[in-house]
């Protein structure tokens, strides 16, 4: 690999990894503060356009399919579910 190599995506946030990160700790009770706190970043970094941005991969659905998966904690999920919808309504119908 050449020394001048660009890292970047290895040393910042990446909504890919976030939107799984989320959705593991949502299932685990010790965890509940950092799932909140993950799960506030999912909804303050997604897209005008209701996606969230794959960086690790060619298309932003897998991104925005686990950022939504992510937030069907149950309490969550029922609190935000119209503006889900009508974020993602050009990624997935609900």
């Amino acid at each position: 690999m050449p020394l001048n190599s660009d890292f970047t995506g290895w040393f910042s946030p990446q909504m890919c990894v976030t939107g799984v990160s989320a959705w593991v700790l949502k299932d685990i009770a010790e965890c509940n503060e950092l799932y909140n706190t993950t799960i506030n970043y999912i909804v303050n970094n997604q897209n005008n356009n209701g996606c969230w941005k794959s960086y690790w991969w060619t298309e932003n659905i897998y991104a925005t399919a686990f950022c939504i998966f992510a937030s069907t904690k149950l309490d969550f999920f029922l609190l935000n579910i119209r503006d889900l919808r009508k974020e993602n309504k050009q990624w997935v119908t609900i």
